[in-house]
């Protein structure tokens, strides 16, 4: 409760705020929604969400099992997880891998210099080697199994508790029932949670929350400029293949699955306050990409 009633109190403080420095009715700036999904949040966190106890115990079985398969192949390797000091046998059993086969598996900048990168995404294109696929699909498994299904094990119903005023500006909370994983041919985690007696769940969502915000932000701080956000968005435009197509300086519809993440990046990460320089990092740290800080430049024009 104390996080719903900071959020209302620095609304206050906010709308005061935007008053001074706003033409446009406070009812567009954004903040609206933010009130209401606190309510929201605040309201879930007490009633709680039911359970389908026997689909839960079911997946519990199956990837309980699959988690101790997998344990069990990696360490034939001689990697355990979870063990003290696991990533350096890690680092050696990949350093052998890539002598082996004669690849190069992706690196990570980290603070005391260069490293593997051990990213399912960044690893994907190796499942070829036995090892790297065992290993994949143990984390996959084991954050499946320990992460999500062992919480909601015996239960009828689950409780969690969101903090709305996070520094990242994003939510959290514990347990995570705010990122279920999305349904794959293995496994709908989305089934385990169901209605009580006489209702139904409704999805909704928000499409494009956040560029939406960013485009009604724009128009108020600059009205008498075109609005190309505001025009794209009523369009129904894909804003993340216009600007790889800026980008890469092809047509929209030419522009491919891996291009679309790069002007997802861009429309997300130059919106948050990254530089171009900042920007070449999260591209290799965070999703495998490599950009020079040139082209990361002309990214950044592309988006403007």
């Amino acid at each position: 409760a104390y996080d719903v009633i900071s959020t209302f109190e620095l609304e206050s403080i906010l709308r005061a705020k935007i008053a001074t420095v706003s033409p446009v009715p406070e009812k567009e700036q954004g903040y609206t929604v933010q009130m209401q999904e606190s309510l929201t949040a605040y309201i879930l966190s007490q009633t709680g969400c039911f359970l389908n106890r026997d689909l839960v115990t079911e997946y519990n079985t199956k990837w309980s099992e699959l988690t101790e398969k997998y344990k069990a192949e990696l360490r034939t390797y001689g990697f355990i997880p979870k063990e003290k000091g696991n990533q350096k046998e890690l680092k050696r059993i990949l350093g052998d891998l890539e002598k082996e086969h004669g690849i190069t598996l992706p690196r990570k900048i980290f603070k005391k210099g260069e490293n593997f990168s051990t990213k399912a995404d960044h690893l994907k294109d190796f499942m070829d080697v036995p090892f790297i696929d065992s290993y994949i699909k143990y984390n996959k498994a084991n954050k499946i199994y320990n992460d999500f299904l062992k919480r909601l094990s015996g239960k009828d119903k689950i409780y969690t508790n969101y903090t709305t005023l996070m520094h990242t500006g994003r939510w959290s909370s514990s347990p995570n029932l705010q990122n279920i994983p999305r349904p794959t041919a293995e496994i709908d985690l989305r089934k385990v949670f169901a209605a009580r007696p006489g209702y139904k769940i409704v999805a909704a969502d928000y499409a494009g929350a956040e560029l939406s915000t960013l485009a009604v932000t724009l128009r108020t701080l600059f009205p008498h400029r075109r609005q190309h956000l505001c025009e794209a968005i009523k369009n129904k435009v894909d804003l993340h293949k216009r600007v790889a197509a800026k980008f890469y300086g092809t047509a929209p519809e030419q522009i491919t699955k891996d291009q679309r993440l790069l002007g997802k990046i861009a429309n997300f990460g130059f919106a948050g306050g990254l530089s171009p320089k900042s920007m070449v990092a999260n591209c290799k740290e965070k999703h495998g990409l490599v950009i020079t800080l040139e082209e990361s430049e002309r990214l950044k024009k592309a988006w403007m």
